[in-house]
């Protein structure tokens, strides 16, 4: 099994790839870059998708819980990070139990 250590080069560059093919092009020079603040954090996300593919929480409890995040932001979150841990062999397997 592999480090989770070596997950965050790949979220970040998968995160970059993303604003690259939103933005259509490189940034121009002297713009924002499109940095807003996430709502939830790098470990956070990965907690998050964590617990789901273990089926310990839904989308709805996961949102209840963050307090200010939509179920739909949950499920685009788990979309994203789930390809990460499968490809770093992270990938968790189904709780026992709920």
């Amino acid at each position: 099994m592999h480090s989770p250590g070596r997950l965050a080069p790949r979220q970040l560059a998968q995160i970059e790839r993303a604003s690259y093919q939103r933005r259509g092009a490189d940034g121009q020079p002297g713009s924002r870059g499109g940095v807003f603040p996430q709502k939830i954090g790098d470990k956070e996300r990965v907690v998050l998708a964590v617990l789901y593919l273990r089926k310990l929480c839904t989308l709805d409890v996961l949102a209840d819980v963050l307090g200010d995040v939509s179920r739909s932001l949950v499920g685009n979150v788990i979309r994203e990070i789930s390809p990460l841990l499968v490809d770093g062999g992270l990938l968790p397997p189904p709780a026992t139990t709920r």
